[in-house]
């Protein structure tokens, strides 16, 4: 009896890590494809910026959208709007 608790304990792990790394895979390849806006595709855009500070809405408020500030060298801001990343 001892041995069947323990193969049914280490499949049951082994089963969810499968699951785990299944759904990762999953969510990461959907994340790959990154919607830019126009602001971010001008040529030049990124070459003086020093940090990004990035907001997301939860899936209860999609409708809140994302925000990332940009904060360049002179300290200037400037904020880009997106969608909520559980779109």
């Amino acid at each position: 009896m001892n041995k069947i608790k323990w193969l049914i304990i280490i499949t049951v792990i082994v089963l969810i890590g499968i699951f785990i790394c299944i759904g990762t895979f999953k969510y990461t390849n959907s994340v790959s494809n990154v919607k830019q806006t126009e602001t971010e595709k001008e040529k030049y855009f990124l070459k003086d910026k020093i940090a990004a500070i990035y907001y997301s809405a939860t899936i209860d408020y999609p409708k809140d959208g994302s925000y990332t500030v940009y904060i360049d060298e002179k300290g200037k801001a400037t904020a880009v709007k997106g969608d909520a990343i559980e779109d």
